[in-house]
């Protein structure tokens, strides 16, 4: 060993020797498969359209399957092209099938039927009929108002009880009542995922509202606020009298 050539030495002389190299690729990567970049959305869709194909009693018509097809897409929110995308790669499924002799299962003509079918599918062409009549018609604003504005409330309580009987009950409404409307109020989303917006109206109207129901002598202390916006009409009829 050469005198003052240590492993020091040698770790010192390799950190000033050593440059990075620019990373270069070797050789091209892998095709990825259509399946690698499907969301659980669209794995579970391709299953329940494996399963609908694989039925049995699959009738040998491309109008039939069409329509299973459909109605089974119709669960999963999905765009027209994965819809497409998902009857191809099953078309291409069942090619597969057919070279390697395992589509037994089928007959001649329940296999140019499916194949029919997923290579026509069209995402964005549905039965007009059949979306008009599974759709809730929907109101624009001014139209869910002018409903409200309708509303008999009166009609929807039990009975009206006799204003001069000693109410069983007063709920005063706090100054703050608007606070769970507010966007910055969990509340509201929570609401959203329940799908119920009961839970946004505060404690003390829902308790009234439900004794108005069955006509419980009951009455509510509420700020003017309240009584301004168009959510205090159900309650006109349990509001305290004011004195005059």
């Amino acid at each position: 060993m050469i005198r003052g050539l240590g492993s020091k030495r040698w770790r010192q002389r390799a950190e000033e020797d050593y440059a990075l190299a620019v990373p270069r690729q070797m050789q091209d990567p892998q095709p990825a498969s259509a399946g690698d970049c499907w969301d659980d959305c669209l794995r579970k869709a391709y299953r329940e359209l494996s399963d609908l194909l694989a039925d049995p009693e699959l009738p040998a018509s491309s109008t039939e399957i069409t329509r299973k097809l459909q109605a089974t897409l119709a669960k999963f929110p999905l765009y027209p092209k994965e819809m497409e995308d998902l009857t191809n790669y099953l078309a291409l499924d069942l090619q597969d099938l057919l070279r390697a002799d395992s589509a037994d299962q089928w007959s001649e003509e329940t296999m140019v039927a499916m194949l029919h079918a997923l290579r026509a599918f069209d995402g964005s062409i549905w039965d007009q009929e059949e979306t008009r009549s599974s759709e809730t018609p929907s109101l624009t604003l001014r139209q869910f108002q002018c409903s409200v504005e309708e509303v008999d409330w009166r009609s929807l309580c039990q009975e009206r009880y006799d204003l001069d009987e000693t109410p069983k009950a007063c709920l005063k409404l706090a100054d703050d009542w608007e606070v769970a409307f507010s966007s910055e109020s969990r509340l509201a989303a929570v609401a959203t995922v329940q799908e119920s917006y009961w839970p946004l109206v505060p404690e003390e109207l829902r308790v009234a509202w439900d004794a108005a129901r069955i006509g419980a002598a009951v009455q509510l202390c509420a700020p003017e606020t309240f009584w301004r916006s168009p959510l205090s009409r159900p309650f006109a009829l349990l509001r305290v009298p004011t004195a005059s």
